[in-house]
């Protein structure tokens, strides 16, 4: 992950006990192979969601969050998570919507008309309205995914600016309704360029809330035309998305296989000791995220955790998840992560490599 992005992340952490918060994940796009920073490919995309659903998030609709902020709900669910999407690229119907409907996630999609149509890797109107049928929410992402504060566009005088605003704040929601038969509510910020101006105009258009594309947490007092989210980018890993979520980092010693290591001929199971008395000893188990089947137990007596399979792990890379609840009620979590053969950790190991130097298009231009 960017360093940004880590910079960011680590003040939230130090700031919030995570209490009452709420996250908001903020996809772009899902391809097999990224060539974009804000591209997540097709594999770790769908191993997020199977982690979300693992892990016992709720997924809420942002909708859920809006109303809960507004007084409007009395409370969400606990360990909930709002899943967006910006921009309006084909992958978000041919990617990311199986994946989502499988889980039963619900999820926003951000639109902006000028790409509509334009090019093969674009949504049509045709094919946002299938979406929306389908369940999805269609959301503003201005008319043309233009930077929005006025010192982004020195050449234009009050009125001119005033007039493109209008523009791109309310002629795009007028313009997103009338193809999709649906209000309009909600904003994603692009590039998260915002200033008071901004979120006054977006008021004024009628929009009940706007996103970020900075990370924080997000509950009752969160203005709800400045909601942060937690931007997914192509080299985002799953220990950072726990982290995101509030979760501790399970500690675990003599893993067998060792974290990023190869599985030998003859391992049969998953290894671990668990040190943490502060745990509940009936709460720890584990699972594979993949399509491998496997048998969890822990004896509290040695602390040690098993995850055992008969059938020999066929996906080149295996992720195991370890969940844990403190005797106080909090959340730990365990990954590892082991490749069947040494040359498929040398793949994964260079994919990885990759997309950490892909550049992001997005930048973050207020810290407000």
């Amino acid at each position: 992950m960017r360093l940004a992005h880590i910079a960011a992340l680590s003040l939230f952490l130090t700031a919030s006990a995570f209490a009452q918060d709420t996250i908001i994940l903020a996809y772009h796009e899902v391809d097999p192979v990224p060539e974009r920073g804000w591209a997540v490919s097709s594999e770790d995309f769908a191993d997020q969601m199977r982690y979300l659903a693992l892990a016992g998030y709720n997924v809420v609709p942002v909708s859920d969050l809006v109303d809960y902020i507004a007084g409007r709900r009395e409370s969400l669910p606990p360990n909930a998570v709002v899943i967006t999407v910006d921009d309006g690229w084909l992958c978000a119907l041919t990617e990311m919507a199986p994946v989502l409907k499988r889980f039963g996630f619900p999820w926003s999609l951000y639109v902006y008309p000028k790409v509509v149509g334009q090019g093969s890797h674009a949504l049509t109107w045709p094919k946002i309205a299938a979406l929306r049928k389908a369940g999805v929410d269609i959301e503003g992402h201005t008319m043309s995914h233009a930077h929005l504060m006025h010192k982004s566009h020195p050449d234009l005088d009050d009125a001119q600016y005033d007039a493109f605003l209008r523009t791109e704040l309310d002629e795009s929601k007028r313009v997103i309704e009338s193809h999709t038969g649906q209000p309009v509510r909600f904003l994603a910020y692009p590039y998260g360029d915002y200033d008071d101006t901004v979120v006054a105009a977006a008021k004024r258009a009628g929009y009940e809330a706007g996103l970020l594309s900075w990370f924080g947490p997000n509950n009752r007092s969160t203005d709800p035309l400045r909601l942060r989210r937690f931007a997914m980018v192509s080299d985002t890993t799953l220990e950072q998305l726990r982290t995101a979520l509030g979760a501790a980092t399970l500690e675990l010693r003599d893993v067998t296989p060792a974290n990023d290591g190869v599985l030998t001929a003859d391992q049969t199971a998953l290894i671990a000791t668990i040190d943490d008395t502060q745990l509940d000893p009936a709460s720890i188990r584990a699972s594979f995220l993949g399509n491998t089947t496997a048998d969890s137990s822990y004896d509290a007596e040695s602390h040690r955790l098993t995850l055992s399979w008969k059938e020999r792990p066929r996906e080149e890379r295996q992720t195991a998840v370890i969940l844990a609840q403190t005797k106080s009620g909090g959340r730990s979590i365990g990954i590892v992560r082991f490749y069947t053969s040494i040359s498929a950790r040398q793949k994964y190991a260079a994919r990885q490599d990759a997309l950490s130097k892909i550049p992001l298009h997005h930048t973050d231009t207020t810290r407000q």
